[in-house]
């Protein structure tokens, strides 16, 4: 996250994070992106809208994770999708906290 959203904080953090010769980037319209990109990301913007209306700061690497998740199985079907989900959580526990008040 970049708390001050302009094209020379993003250019920093890409530069950091990001290796661009085998990246392909997509970002949303903003024209802080103009210098740095030319392809954009507004899928992303419409999916988390459209699924989960608002996004806070505190879960927002568990909601890029779901979209990149449903973007890199978008070919699967739902029965491949589930067995690729059940691969991953195999010895696991949920485990489940008591919220206040309840």
């Amino acid at each position: 996250m970049v708390p001050t959203v302009n094209g020379e904080n993003l250019r920093a953090v890409l530069d950091e994070q990001v290796d661009a010769p085998a990246t392909h980037l997509h970002t949303d319209y903003g024209p802080h992106y103009h210098k740095i990109v030319g392809d954009y990301f507004s899928q992303l913007k419409r999916s988390l809208d459209g699924t989960h209306h608002k996004v806070s700061r505190e879960h927002l690497d568990r909601y890029l994770a779901e979209f990149d998740f449903r973007h890199s199985t978008r070919k699967a079907s739902d029965t491949e999708r589930m067995a690729m989900l059940g691969q991953r959580i195999g010895g696991r526990r949920l485990t489940y906290r008591r919220v206040a008040g309840s």
